[in-house]
Parts: C-alpha cells; structure tokens; sequence
C-alpha cells in the first residue's frame, strides 16, 4: 500500500546557519475540517443553488451531494484503507467534481488521470501510486485496476467516520528529474489555507462564479474547483473543444459573467485584446495568473480595460499546495516591462531564502514552511527526504520545502523570481524535468543518448531533444510513441540527430556547441515559398508568432516549433484576418500552410456563395 512520507529530515545544521526569514504570512486560526465537510455545508444551506454547470448540464449543491455520497459507498463497500490514493478518470465536467468529493468523503486522496495522456503514462502513475480502485466510466488502462462506476456507482457500503484537516487531499504528478513523475500529496488543510486566504484577499469571490479551465492533473485546478463549492459558488466548466482557444475562453468568461478565473500566461495577450473591446461587458473581478514570468504592463492593460477587476500574481510550486505567494497587481506605476513580483507569502506559510553569498543576503534560494506545505512524495521517502526538511527554531518543528527557484527580496519587502537552480523547466505553466523526456526517450529502440533542453520561441520556451542513434531510426514512429509516455507538453518540439553528444574537455555535456534547430531555415535552404495571396498571409502570420524568417507552404507548424498555445494565436490572428469563424482544431489538421490555406479558401468561396444566394432577387 503507497504511504507518503510524514516526517521530514533531520535538521541540516549547517543551512539552518544560513537561511534567512524574509517572509511570513498572516497567523490565521485553521479549523480542523475537511473540504467535503465544508461542501456539505453548502449543500444544506443552498440546496438548489447550482454546484457546477457545463454547457446545458448542471448540477444542483443536494444533486452533487446524494451523487458524490453514492461514489463514496461504493468505495467503502469495497473496503478502501484510509489514506488510499485512487484514480479519478475522465475529461472536466459535473461527474469528474462528484467523483473527486466522492473520493474524499471516502476518506481517500484523489489522483487525476488525464484520458489525453497516453496510456503508458497513465500505467506508469496508477502503479507508482499502488491505485487500486479507478472511478470512471472509461477502462482504466492498467491489468488489475478495478473500476468504480463514476455514472452509476453500483455498490452501497459505509460511510467512513473520523476525517480531519491532516488526511489527504489529493495527489499530482509532477515531473521527475530522476526519469520518472512524483506524486505530490497534499491535505486537507492546505487546501483550507490557501482558500480562506483568497476568500480574504477577494471576499466578492465567495459565493460567486468560477470557471474551471485546466486539466485536473495540472495544480491551477485546485483553486478553480475547490473555492467555488466550498463557498457555495457555481464552477463554470470551460469544455473540451473551447479549452486551447484563448479566444473562445475569454469570450466564455464574457459571455457566462464569470466574477473568478485563473488564466495561463499565453492567454492573456486574447484577453487584453478582447477587453480593450468588450471590458463593461465583463462580470470578472478577480483574475488569479501565475506559473510563468508576465510583464506588469500587461496585466495593467488588462486592469484598466475591465472595471473593478483586482489581478493576483500567485506563485507556488505544487509541493506548497498550488500558492505559496501572492501579489496584488498595481492598477499604475511602474516599470510595465519589468516582471510582474510573486508577492508576500500566503496565510500560515513562512519564507525562507539561503542567501547565494554574504554580499546578497536577501537573494538566494527559496524555502517555503508552514501549514501548505505538502506531506511528500506519495511511496517515496528518499525523494521526500532530499526535498523535505525539518523547520529551524523558533518556527519549527514543521517541515521546509526546498523550492530551486532563487528569489529576491525587492525594497517593498515583496519577492521577485530571479532564475533556476537546475535545469527545470515551464512549458505552459506545467513543469518539465528534461530528465524524464530523456528517459522516454532512452527507453525507445534505436536511440542510443538523449538530450533535452530548452529554446526559445516566439517568448516561450519549447522543448529541444538531441538523440544520438544506434543505426538508422524512424523520426515520425518515435515521435508517435513518445505520445503514449508523455503528456503533450512534455512532447519535443524539436527532434534533432547527432552522432555524439558534444562535450567540454572535462567531460560534461557541451552545451552551447548543441546546433540550434533551423526552424524556418536560411537563405540557402530550398524552401518552396508561399505563391498565392492566402498562403502569403499565413506564411506572414506563422512567421510572427514563430518568431522565424521564413516559412514554406509544406512545413509542419509543430515541427517549426509550434504548440498549442502558439496554435491558438495563429488561427485567432487568421480569424481576424479572413473575417472567418475558424475552429482551434483546423490547425491540427492542417498543420502545413498549403493544407490551412486550401481549407480556408473553401470557406471563402462557401461565404460569397452564401452572400451571393441572399442577394439573388
């Protein structure tokens, strides 16, 4: 049975010299209640209050009560242990919320499985965590796993007894730097913490309208779900084929008078644009961004477009229950290139930095203590124990999470993100280990060695991969597989052969000689260029978002580097080009220029057909 571990490791004499506290947050009282006691309470206040709606579905606060109390007697009726991890399987939507407050009634930790990951990434987390029971109404994609009905749950058992603020919340995985993803485990009162602070800073929230964007396996969807049901608020699911389109979201935010939203970096140009337009028409007043560097003139344009809205730069590896800082953004003032700051630390938690050297005290490593800090690695002691750290006096005796993030303390007393310690990386908010890419890769027939780093393109970093072969290799089939073992934004975006991988004459990896990809080639290259007006102006549009000089007619956008929120930006940029209501999903199908432009053509000509029809006397 997977355990995570609870205690953290003797005190480290030595850096407990050194840390320095440049950070504590409010001292607030915490009961010791769980999340489902707190949605309960809703339930029997707000009984016919809508709990979640997704398109024309909607599920009353006593509907998703009876619902997830069905899913917990079927989970005790099977003797779940208490503690247990077990997989909730299936896309965001009213049955993913019953089946994850079922779990937790059960006195269990829900785990997120994505059904677009591929299924040997969800073998490998169903085993790591030692799931047993998946609630879902698809197969579970692991020999011995035995499935729950998420629709009709079909056993009646128990309800479990003695549940309090310290028992497990959830688990998610995140990326490993030893090849393999981590489970992070996460209670009960964390998540209390983090929601009774974001009710505080924005009380209008509670009780209000929240959408629900991500995955449930990234951490953002923690602060989407659970501040809306405990506060009695309505989660405004964002549905699956709307989800990748900023466009489409933030016109969904409009549209369905969202008042709470967290927003990834790569859509906040779309919703800048959209409410410089549209700002009166908006409902939303609190916008929670983070996971990557902003510029603070953006979400200033976004502020002042939108009436009454109060932004928050929130900043927390998972291991710190999503947040472990937030920043009120200034409406004015400052320099607007300059990084938005991450803040003051969240109720509860304490900062800590070890300084890089005596003359920076207040730059250094970041250290993250108090009552949202996780319990560990779920089944993993030694990476617990390497990550997870006893708490110096007088603070003590609670546990340190060992960030790598070096941070700095600004004049204000807020910090500021400086860089990595490692070679961690943010592709879309989500953190990639390059490690684990490698050893997906590795693990493929005919490759030899692996690489992975990151480059930038068009201001966002993608993945590079240099593979040394052993004898000839199949690009196109390696590329499908990595799909089965990785999730799509761990996917190179670059596949690149050596014969060696360079090095420096002391024997470590060479890692400005790696040849960076020709992503829209050169001057010399044999590119077949655009010829007719349409593929021109798509070449036109690819080339500046990719951030490369040329484009031919037959390159693959994601070959050039392209993913999918860059994706978005290109097919929102040829809508308003073409004056066509162009789906996200056209791309995908028709990821080369020649491809898009002949699709495109078709819906010209299908409109002057149509408008020629209705002026026909």
């Amino acid at each position: 049975m997977a355990r995570a571990m609870t205690v953290a490791a003797d005190v480290d004499t030595t850096l407990t010299a050194r840390l320095r506290l440049v950070g504590a947050g409010a001292v607030t009282p915490m009961p010791d209640v769980t999340l489902h006691d707190l949605v309960r309470a809703q339930a029997e206040r707000h009984p016919d209050r809508s709990a979640v709606r997704c398109g024309a579905e909607s599920l009353t606060y006593r509907e998703l009560d009876e619902w997830s109390d069905r899913v917990c007697r079927a989970l005790t009726a099977r003797a779940i242990e208490h503690g247990e991890a077990v997989g909730v399987l299936g896309e965001p939507g009213i049955a993913f919320v019953a089946g994850i407050l079922g779990v937790v009634k059960a006195g269990c930790a829900y785990v997120p499985l994505d059904p677009a990951h591929g299924a040997g990434r969800l073998r490998s987390i169903i085993e790591q965590a030692s799931i047993r029971y998946v609630v879902t109404d698809d197969q579970p994609p692991c020999v011995g796993v035995q499935q729950v009905q998420l629709s009709r749950p079909d056993a009646s058992g128990p309800s479990p007894v003695g549940l309090n603020g310290s028992d497990l919340a959830y688990v998610i995985y995140t990326s490993g730097s030893t090849g393999e993803p981590k489970g992070v485990a996460v209670e009960h009162r964390g998540v209390i913490n983090l929601i009774d602070d974001l009710h505080r800073r924005a009380p209008s929230t509670r009780g209000a309208r929240r959408s629900w964007l991500t995955t449930a396996g990234f951490d953002a969807s923690v602060v989407e779900i659970w501040p809306a049901l405990t506060g009695g608020g309505e989660i405004v699911v964002v549905p699956a084929g709307v989800r990748r389109d900023p466009q489409r979201v933030v016109e969904l935010l409009r549209e369905e008078c969202v008042v709470a939203a967290w927003l990834p970096a790569a859509f906040l140009p779309r919703l800048a644009k959209d409410a410089a337009e549209h700002g009166a028409e908006y409902r939303l007043r609190f916008l929670l961004v983070g996971a990557e560097p902003i510029p603070l003139g953006l979400l200033q344009d976004i502020i002042a477009a939108i009436p009454g809205l109060v932004v928050v730069n929130a900043y927390g590896p998972t291991e710190s229950t999503v947040c472990a800082t937030f920043a009120i953004v200034p409406a004015t003032g400052g320099d607007r290139n300059r990084r938005t700051p991450i803040g003051e630390a969240v109720s509860n938690v304490r900062l800590y930095v070890d300084p890089v050297d005596e003359a920076h005290p207040l730059e250094g490593e970041l250290y993250v203590a108090g009552v949202g800090v996780a319990r560990g690695y779920l089944d993993r002691p030694d990476f617990t124990a390497e990550r997870f750290l006893a708490e110096p006096a007088p603070q003590g005796p609670g546990r340190l999470y060992r960030t790598g993030d070096i941070v700095r303390v600004v004049a204000n007393g807020e910090l500021e993100y400086v860089a990595r310690v490692d070679q961690q990386l943010k592709i879309r908010g989500c953190r990639v280990e390059p490690a684990e890419v490698e050893r997906a890769l590795t693990a493929e027939p005919g490759v030899r060695d692996a690489l992975v780093v990151g480059r930038m393109v068009a201001d966002a970093t993608a993945l590079v991969a240099y593979i040394v072969p052993q004898g000839t290799i199949d690009l196109a089939g390696l590329k499908r597989r990595l799909s089965d073992s990785l999730p799509d934004y761990m996917l190179p975006s670059a596949l690149i052969v050596l014969d060696e991988v360079p090095l420096t004459p002391n024997g470590k990896v060479d890692r400005d000689a790696l040849p960076a990809p020709n992503w829209g080639g050169d001057e010399s290259d044999a590119v077949e260029r655009p010829l007719v007006p349409i593929e021109t102006t798509l070449a036109t549009i690819w080339a500046g978002v990719l951030g490369i000089a040329r484009v031919g007619v037959d390159d693959n956008f994601f070959e050039l580097g392209g993913h999918s929120a860059l994706a978005a930006e290109v097919v929102g940029r040829a809508r308003e080009t073409f004056d066509l209501d162009l789906p996200l999903l056209l791309l995908f199908e028709e990821p080369t220029i020649r491809g898009l432009a002949a699709r495109i053509g078709m819906e010209l000509r299908d409109r002057e057909l149509a408008e020629a029809w209705q002026s026909f006397p």
